[in-house]
């Protein structure tokens, strides 16, 4: 889950209707494609189908390929909302370690 809203967060912060490049969003190919396929699936983004069958030259086809993505209108909507819960948590976060402290200093 964690993957796949940073995923959307950076394709939200570099929208301009093109698609954008992913391999640097995170190291590890196979977690990257699993997770672009789930968001694929729930019709967030659409990836650009670029890669090539290079087997018939003798290449290998396991490699890790150039992936590129756009984030949809409602995969926008979707990014917007799990932002909200992720500063409501940060704000319940805050609130329990305050009120830890706070409990922390009465008991003396």
């Amino acid at each position: 889950m964690k993957l796949e809203y940073t995923i959307l967060e950076f394709l939200s912060e570099r929208d301009d209707g093109r698609f954008v490049e992913l391999t640097s969003v995170h190291e590890d190919y196979e977690s990257l494609m699993s997770a672009l396929d789930e968001l694929k699936g729930k019709n967030l983004i659409v990836v650009e189908d670029a890669g090539r069958d290079f087997s018939r030259f003798g290449i290998s086809n396991n490699r890790p390929k150039s992936v590129k993505a756009k984030i949809k209108l409602n995969g926008r909507a979707y990014f917007h909302s799990m932002k909200g819960i992720e500063q409501i948590k940060k704000e319940l976060r805050g609130r329990s370690r305050n009120r830890w402290n706070l409990t922390h200093f009465l008991s003396f």
